[in-house]
């Protein structure tokens, strides 16, 4: 193989591996925010269930 053909072939690996590196990492971010809002929508579930026993007012 001529040097040129090596050059290009291991520019086409680099790049293929850091496309999906990049992609991976982006999918693990997103996956992390997006169980950040399951957590959150527990501790305001929490919280409302908390303000519904604290509170003085009762319905019926």
């Amino acid at each position: 193989m001529s040097r040129a053909a090596k050059a290009t072939f291991t520019a086409s690996c680099l790049y293929a591996v850091g496309t999906i590196w990049f992609v991976h990492r982006a999918q693990d971010q997103e996956r992390a925010s997006m169980y950040q809002g399951v957590v959150r929508d527990k501790e305001r579930r929490a919280q409302r269930e908390q303000n519904k026993r604290d509170s003085p007012i009762s319905t019926k």
